[in-house]
């Protein structure tokens, strides 16, 4: 995601733990990620000499959502909502082709409110 941090605006002290801990899951989830794409291209062989590498990533990305969940997801400004939605889109339950899977109409109609929300750029 190309947008710009957000811990840089002046009313996301309200925040600023909030939006910290999110930044952190987002470059777990980008290390996550990149691991995954790496091991794409490997043997099977290869890739399974990946897995402790994995097995760290996994853990530490676990550890950043524990923490959130000690933060609190209840955001008080828009730069903490926009930094939780990002955090969410990061996590989110994806299909082959890349794509949000959906199981009913409700989760299509609240991953969209987190789509617009984490392109949202908060004015600093």
């Amino acid at each position: 995601m190309s947008a710009a941090p957000i811990a840089t605006c002046s009313r996301a002290a309200m925040d600023a733990d909030l939006i910290a801990v999110c930044e952190r899951l987002l470059a777990a989830n980008r290390d996550v990620m990149t691991l995954y794409k790496r091991r794409s291209t490997m043997s099977f062989e290869d890739e399974a000499a990946t897995d402790p590498e994995m097995d760290a990533l996994a853990k530490r990305e676990n550890a950043v959502l524990e923490e959130l969940d000690q933060v609190g997801t209840s955001p008080k400004t828009m730069a903490g909502a926009v930094a939780l939605a990002r955090a969410a889109l990061s996590q989110a339950p994806l299909a082959v082709d890349g794509t949000i899977e959906y199981a009913d109409d409700a989760e299509w109609l609240a991953w969209s409110v987190v789509r617009f929300l984490a392109a949202v750029e908060v004015a600093p």
